[in-house]
């Protein structure tokens, strides 16, 4: 990925950075930007041939290209819309580990204390943070956004590809299956959790990494313990950790277990 990006036309400079799984390029006259080819595996893992494979990392960059000189309005992009959950300072610190400025900063709206949602651009080759620069530039306000996004979860839960399911994995823990990007992104929809909850004294859940979310009953020593240990062992492995900490669900939204 990296050596394919090299090879194009006004690339100066391509670092890869382990610690979240992403693309630095820099190009020619001193622009930046930061891409999470979430995706792109997948993608290539499918194409029979090298030139295929070549043709459809040559694309995704040129998307990536594209950005940087504002090809992509938001508005154009509303139902790729989506909201993703992740550490308020991990993203901070992720965009200025690599260079980036702190403005724009992207659009972020509070979700706990530490942990944020942040809407996303969800295309088959990338994921992209919104900026507040962006979001500006598309005349939607922040709370359409927020609408937006949590309009488009509550749909990609139902379509046959990504549809969420709840599974029991014994001994009094459920998880979440989905499509392996947005499983965390569910806990923003309240009316369904309160419906899940419904059937425990005190739903808890732990959310160690985007794409696991387990949940069980807060009122069972047992079972809590559990989480936790789960919740410590993903969150240190995972490439995309949120935290370690047990949610508990309070009837109306998420808190932190204390």
């Amino acid at each position: 990925m990296r050596d394919a990006t090299l090879r194009l036309p006004g690339v100066a400079s391509s670092e890869i950075n382990v610690e979240d799984m992403s693309l630095r390029t820099t190009l020619e006259d001193g622009t930046s930007f930061v891409s999470f080819p979430d995706n792109l595996d997948a993608i290539l893992s499918r194409l029979e041939s090298e030139a295929e494979r070549s043709a459809e990392v040559t694309r995704y960059m040129t998307v990536g290209l594209g950005r940087t000189s504002g090809e992509m309005v938001i508005a154009q992009h509303l139902p790729d819309l989506l909201p993703v959950i992740r550490p308020t300072e991990y993203v901070d610190e992720s965009l200025l580990s690599v260079g980036l400025p702190e403005d724009p900063a992207p659009v972020r709206f509070p979700f706990l204390p530490g942990l944020s949602v942040f809407p996303v651009v969800d295309q088959p080759q990338s994921l992209s943070y919104v900026t507040e620069d962006a979001l500006a530039e598309s005349g939607l306000t922040r709370d359409r956004l927020k609408e937006v996004v949590r309009s488009n979860i509550a749909a990609r839960i139902l379509l046959p590809e990504s549809r969420m399911k709840l599974e029991n994995l014994g001994a009094g823990v459920g998880i979440v299956l989905m499509d392996g990007t947005y499983e965390a992104s569910t806990l923003i929809l309240t009316d369904l959790w309160r419906d899940v909850a419904a059937d425990y004294r005190q739903l808890v859940v732990v959310v160690p990494a985007r794409d696991l979310v387990l949940y069980g009953e807060g009122d069972d020593p047992e079972i809590s313990k559990a989480l936790a240990t789960l919740a410590k062992k993903y969150a240190t492995e995972s490439a995309y950790p949120i935290t370690e900490r047990l949610l508990r669900w309070d009837g109306q939204g998420w808190s932190y277990l204390e």
